[in-house]
């Protein structure tokens, strides 16, 4: 594995990880950068299975623990005014656990507040800690999954662009060249189909 491969795995767990744990997502969301990772798989030196791995591993450890944070200080986060400007948004979290459970662990991870802001509901809820690890490890391979392999399937269409775009000028010529034998060819025949000029008579 080469250095810069395994660079792109670090950035991609490390910024996954503090998405929850260190409630970074509240303002950058941690798609981007398995996104972005996704990419890198296709067109540098990186692997997907294991750029997967990287973001699975990243957000399944960060949500683990937002979710023990939550359990210790949640209380004194929430009443931060980090938080009380979000309010609105964490009360609507809150609501959406209320009505879905430990379901909410796995749906709400698509969007990118709820991923961060939900781990830390939770584990201020009567949510016991097996069941989030469980909700959590499924939520974070598809999220991890989906959104690798779809940076991956960007690369992969960007990669087939660019050789299209370098074999390009190549094209361009070649069928300029056709162009100018076909019209020589067409002007040759019609120049063999006219009748020949009739003959001058002599005065």
């Amino acid at each position: 594995m080469g250095l810069d491969a395994a660079y792109g795995y670090l950035c991609v767990g490390l910024m996954t990880f503090a998405e929850s744990a260190v409630l970074v997502g509240f303002l950058l969301p941690g798609e981007v950068s398995v996104v972005l990772g996704g990419v890198l798989a296709q067109i540098g030196p990186g692997s997907l299975p294991l750029m997967i791995a990287a973001a699975f591993t990243g957000s399944f450890t960060g949500d683990t623990f937002g979710f023990l944070l939550g359990r210790a200080v949640g209380d004194r986060v929430l009443r931060s005014t980090f938080a009380q400007r979000r309010a609105e948004r964490i009360e609507a979290a809150r609501k959406f656990m209320d009505d879905k459970g430990v379901w909410a662990i796995f749906l709400l991870r698509w969007t990118a507040f709820f991923r961060s802001a939900v781990p830390l509901l939770a584990g201020m809820s009567r949510i016991s800690l097996a069941r989030f690890l469980l909700y959590n490890a499924a939520g974070a391979l598809v999220w991890a999954a989906v959104l690798a392999t779809a940076g991956y399937l960007a690369g992969l269409s960007y990669a087939y662009v660019t050789d299209w775009i370098t074999l390009l000028p190549l094209a361009v010529v070649a069928v300029m060249i056709a162009v100018v034998c076909l019209r020589l060819r067409a002007s040759r025949a019609k120049r063999r189909a006219e009748p020949p000029a009739p003959a001058r008579q002599p005065n």
